[in-house]
């Protein structure tokens, strides 16, 4: 599997140069009081797991290409990766069932990763979420629109797998038909325009499962 081997080699080498968490780690942090377990699927290096993991809050990273060495998590108390892969449909469904059972809120976390993915493993962390999230909790969601060329070259020039050109608004429709509840959306408006003429614009989404109000048409939770 060439594409697992690249990413494999990409975040050996992210986690080796070192580096710190993310500006969506910072943006997400906040908003997770109450929560007992953060689940952040496509870990990648794991700069993003120390800080989901503060607060008492158990943080569990999930990727197909773990970094080998010098992983930032190691040593972190409440914090861990493990291998996991959206393609393997029966790895999908035991995880999500042993990780709905856990006590205690859960938010699932997953920066970069749907534009990473091919569209049915993009289904299946869909209905991970569903399942995890069932008893109520949210997934907090970043990704980066790029024309189909600007994510050859990106892919490219850092030796990665496939990058698509990836609209959010598929990413919208994708969580409702998997049960999920829109409560935010931010930079959909310029991603849509990246993906034609770029240049490449991030996006955000915050997607909510488990009891609520009613829903009005596109599945915003009604205010």
């Amino acid at each position: 599997m060439k594409g697992r081997r690249d990413w494999a080699a990409y975040n050996s080498s992210q986690a080796a140069a070192g580096g710190r968490r993310s500006r969506f780690a910072r943006w997400v942090v906040p908003q997770l009081d109450g929560v007992a377990q953060v689940v952040e699927v496509g870990c990648g290096a794991g700069f993003d797991l120390p800080a989901y993991a503060r607060r008492g809050r158990r943080a569990i990273g999930l990727d197909y290409a773990l970094p080998r060495r010098r992983a930032p998590y190691k040593g972190v108390r409440r914090a861990r990766a493990r291998d996991f892969s959206l393609d393997d449909l029966r790895d999908v469904l035991a995880t999500g069932a042993e990780l709905s059972r856990r006590p205690g809120p859960t938010a699932v976390v997953a920066r970069e990763l749907l534009e990473a993915v091919t569209p049915d493993a993009a289904e299946a962390f869909f209905l991970l979420c569903s399942m995890v999230l069932r008893p109520g909790g949210r997934a907090y969601l970043e990704g980066v629109a790029r024309t189909p060329r600007e994510a050859r070259v990106w892919a490219a020039s850092r030796e990665t797998g496939r990058i698509r050109s990836l609209d959010p608004a598929r990413v919208a429709e994708q969580a409702v038909a998997a049960g999920g509840r829109i409560v935010s959306r931010a930079g959909f408006d310029e991603a849509a325009r990246a993906v034609r003429t770029g240049p490449p614009a991030t996006w955000r989404l915050t997607v909510e499962w488990g009891p609520a109000g009613p829903r009005d048409d596109d599945g915003r939770t009604a205010r």
